[in-house]
């Protein structure tokens, strides 16, 4: 076999479509180059990160989940999920929802 049919076979897609590379991510070139954006927007995002309550929404979702895992006697899983819910009072050191 001849090496250009080698490489013939190489360049042949079979079931699926050829790889497009007109995408500057796709090249390996990021479309906006100032590295001082990219750390203004890091910075931007970890001052929004800061004001949120992560500990309330973790609750609430714990909470849902138990609820669900109650309706449907999942018992095993209720007693594990409030004991997430307990352990993310803790954490969030809301001390007396904890021990509830």
């Amino acid at each position: 076999m001849a090496a250009d049919q080698v490489e013939a076979r190489t360049q042949v897609y079979v079931g699926q479509m050829a790889p497009k590379l007109d995408h500057p991510l796709d090249a390996g070139v990021l479309v906006d180059q100032d590295p001082n954006a990219e750390s203004d927007f890091i910075l931007a995002l970890r001052t929004k990160e800061a004001t949120v309550d992560h500990s309330s929404i973790i609750v609430d979702h714990l909470s849902k989940a138990y609820e669900q895992f109650k309706k449907f006697k999942g018992t095993r899983m209720t007693l594990h999920t409030a004991s997430q819910i307990a352990q993310e009072y803790y954490e969030g050191e809301n001390y007396d929802k904890a021990l509830k």
